[in-house]
C-alpha cells in the first residue's frame, strides 16, 4: 500500500446509478486541482464498480452490496473498522445525501462530511451543500461539492474514463471481424420505458444505417434490454451485432472508443460515450430531463435530439454530427 501520511485522503459515496457515477468526475478533477497531492478513494454500488474504477483521477474504488453484505449497520461497522485509513480521512463528499455515505463518513471518522441534506440528517454534516448557485445539471451539481468545503467555484470540464488496454480475447474477436471505423453504437434502453426507443424506430434506424454501410453494436444491461433485442429480431429485425448484457462497463467504453459513433437514448451508455470522447447523438424521449441529464455542446461532441425522433431525423442528426 502506498505511504499516504503526506496526502490528504477524500472520499467519494455515490451509491446511485450508472450515469450519476461518471458524473462525478467532474468533482474528481477538482479535488484534484485544487489539492494536487491527494488521494481520491470512490465509494459505489457494485454493479458499477468499473465506472468508478477507470475513471481519470480516481486512486481506488470500494464496491458496495448494499442488497447483500454491506445491507446491515453491523456490517457497515465491521468494513470501517477494518478500512486502511479510518481516521485519516480529511473529507467525504456524500453525493445526493445517501444515509449509507453519511453513515460511512461518521464511522470513519472524516474530518469535514459535505452532503445536501435539508432534513435532520445535515447535523451530522460538516459542511452543508445546499447553495447550488442556480445550478440544474448534475455535472455541475456534484462538482459543486467542492466549493461547500473551499469556497472555490468549480471548474466544469468534460468527465473522462479510461479504460484499460489490457490483453482481452472478447475484444480482440470483435476488431478481428468487424472494421470498428464504420460500427455505430446503438443503446436504446434505460431504467424507464417512457425513456427508451420505439422499437419500430429501433428496427427502421437500424435498416437504415445498414445502407449506409454501417454495422450496429446493440447495448444494454437488464432484463429490459434482453426482451427489447427480442422484440426486435421477432419484428425481423437482425441485422445488427447483439451485445447485451455481454460486455462489462470497460469492455463496452473500449469498443465505444474505437467506434465511428455512438447513438444513445438518457442512461448511463450515453455518459460513458461522452466520457471516452465518442461522437454521440443523445436521445431525449422526456424533454423535461435535457436542462439537467443531456451533454452539453460546448464540453462533449454531441448533438441532443428532442423532437423528430423518428429515424429519418436520427439519422440526419447522426449525418449532422460526423459532417
Amino acid at each position: 500500500m502506498l505511504d499516504d501520511s503526506s496526502k490528504k485522503i477524500f472520499i467519494i459515496t455515490n451509491f446511485l446509478f450508472f450515469g450519476d457515477t461518471l458524473l462525478t468526475n467532474t468533482l474528481c478533477y477538482n479535488i484534484k486541482k485544487q489539492f494536487p497531492d491527494s488521494k481520491i478513494i470512490f465509494f459505489t454500488s457494485k454493479p458499477f464498480k468499473e465506472a468508478a474504477l477507470y475513471q481519470k483521477y480516481v486512486d481506488e474504488v470500494y464496491e458496495f452490496d448494499k442488497r447483500g453484505k454491506h445491507k446491515s449497520i453491523l456490517n457497515l461497522y465491521k468494513f470501517a473498522k477494518e478500512f486502511p485509513y479510518k481516521d485519516k480521512i480529511y473529507a467525504v463528499f456524500v453525493m445526493n445525501a445517501n444515509d449509507r455515505g453519511i453513515l460511512l463518513a461518521k464511522l470513519l471518522h472524516a474530518k469535514h462530511i459535505v452532503s445536501s441534506c435539508t432534513k435532520f440528517k445535515k447535523i451530522f454534516l460538516t459542511e452543508n451543500q445546499t447553495d447550488n448557485d442556480g445550478l440544474v445539471h448534475m455535472q455541475d451539481l456534484y462538482a459543486n461539492y467542492i466549493k461547500a468545503l473551499t469556497g472555490v467555484a468549480p471548474e466544469i470540464v468534460p468527465i473522462e474514463y479510461i479504460p484499460p488496454e489490457t490483453e482481452d480475447c472478447f475484444i480482440e474477436n470483435i476488431t478481428k471481424h468487424f472494421d470498428m471505423k464504420n460500427v455505430v453504437g446503438l443503446c436504446t434502453t434505460s431504467k424507464l420505458t417512457e425513456k427508451d426507443m420505439p422499437v419500430e424506430t429501433a428496427c427502421e434506424l437500424i435498416h437504415k444505417l445498414k445502407q449506409e454501410n454501417k454495422t450496429v453494436f446493440l447495448y444494454g444491461a437488464g432484463k429490459r434490454a434482453r426482451e427489447y433485442s427480442d422484440e426486435l429480431k421477432k419484428n425481423g429485425c437482425v441485422d445488427f451485432v447483439d451485445l447485451t448484457d455481454i460486455t462489462s462497463i470497460s469492455q463496452m467504453a473500449r469498443l465505444l472508443k474505437m467506434s465511428h459513433a455512438l447513438i444513445s437514448v438518457d442512461t448511463g451508455t450515453l455518459h460513458l460515450g461522452n466520457a471516452v470522447k465518442t461522437p454521440t447523438v443523445a436521445l431525449f424521449y422526456k424533454q423535461n430531463l435535457i436542462e439537467k441529464w443531456a451533454p452539453r455542446a460546448e464540453l462533449y461532441n454531441t448533438i441532443v435530439v428532442s423532437t423528430n425522433l423518428n429515424a429519418d431525423g436520427i439519422l440526419n442528426a447522426y449525418k449532422k454530427l460526423l459532417a
